[in-house]
């Protein structure tokens, strides 16, 4: 691009090339293009990168991604809601839980967890109803 109509690539085109590269399964591609970027990469490039690692089941790209989304953008939760999966960090070590897998070694802790919390949130609410009345 540079050397054929002397233009310098701009977010806009990374974004689409990253975009692109993602959504054909060519995740590595995309990766090295974002490490070989011009520019600093933002949150969009690597949203794109995250959508395409979404639709093709990358979880080790997934979570670079979502590493430097975090930090670009630590309030927005957005990204979380696109892989439809809750990511947290504990002990230094990530660990990702997708809707309805039941494949983690703690999953049996982890629902009966759930059901207590569960069981003290309908039992808060239903104490903040009665003080309604």
């Amino acid at each position: 691009m540079t050397h054929d109509y002397n233009i310098s690539p701009a977010i806009e085109h990374y974004g689409c090339m990253v975009d692109i590269l993602s959504r054909a399964g060519l995740l590595e591609e995309a990766l090295e293009l974002i490490r070989r970027m011009t520019i600093e990469p933002d949150s969009i490039i690597w949203g794109a990168s995250l959508g395409g690692c979404k639709l093709h089941g990358n979880l080790e790209i997934a979570q670079v991604s979502m590493e430097k989304l975090m930090n670009l953008e630590p309030d927005s939760n957005g990204y979380y809601v696109l892989l439809g999966s809750s990511w947290i960090e504990m002990d230094e070590k990530v660990h990702d839980f997708v809707a309805s897998n039941e494949s983690h070694h703690l999953c049996s802790e982890i629902y009966m967890m759930l059901s207590e919390l569960s069981g003290n949130l309908e039992f808060a609410d239903y104490e903040n109803k009665l003080g309604v009345i």
